[in-house]
């Protein structure tokens, strides 16, 4: 009988990251390939940053970081949101309908968890859905993500957002949008 024993707390990090295969971990940042493809859908354009990283790595504007709330602030133009994934997602996705009902955000993308059972997706309502194929890489990993995740558009370029992820995965519209 061969016993195994996991590598000593200093080497965990080097064999996998703590918070990868389950929801403890809420910080996802941006890849490469979907950073691109919202700058594009948001037509070269981001206005706001609201969950940004501490590095402000994400080519917008403004950025808040978690020390600066960006649940307090005001989301002005275009926004991208890649928001914590963890319980307090539904005041992520609650905003950002705030900000565009209000008019101050104009146009939007967001970067979910394609959790598409759960209430605040059904609140959030997207008009507009990339299902992403695959799972992705999220920067700062080395495995994909333990989960499927989607991009959602809100906004009047909805063709511009199309065109920018049709490479990415499935696109949905819904029949009222």
């Amino acid at each position: 009988m061969t016993l195994f024993f996991p590598p000593p707390i200093e080497d965990r990090n080097k064999w996998l990251r703590p918070g990868l295969m389950s929801s403890d971990d809420v910080e996802w940042y941006t890849p490469p390939e979907i950073r691109d493809a919202v700058v594009e859908a948001l037509g070269g354009r981001v206005d706001v940053d609201p969950c940004a990283d501490p590095m402000r790595t994400f080519p917008a504007f403004q950025h808040f970081t978690e020390g600066e709330n960006g649940l307090m602030r005001r989301w002005l133009g275009r926004v991208y949101m890649n928001p914590p994934y963890g319980r307090t997602i539904s005041a992520w996705t609650t905003k950002l309908k705030d900000e565009l009902r209000d008019g101050r955000a104009t146009e939007a993308v967001a970067l979910l968890p394609a959790r598409v059972d759960t209430t605040w997706w059904h609140q959030l309502a997207p008009p507009v859905v990339c299902l992403i194929r695959g799972r992705l890489r999220f920067s700062g990993y080395e495995q994909s993500a333990p989960f499927p995740s989607a991009a959602v558009y809100f906004g009047a370029n909805r063709r511009r957002f199309e065109d920018a992820f049709a490479d990415l995965g499935l696109l949905y519209a819904a029949l009222d949008s």
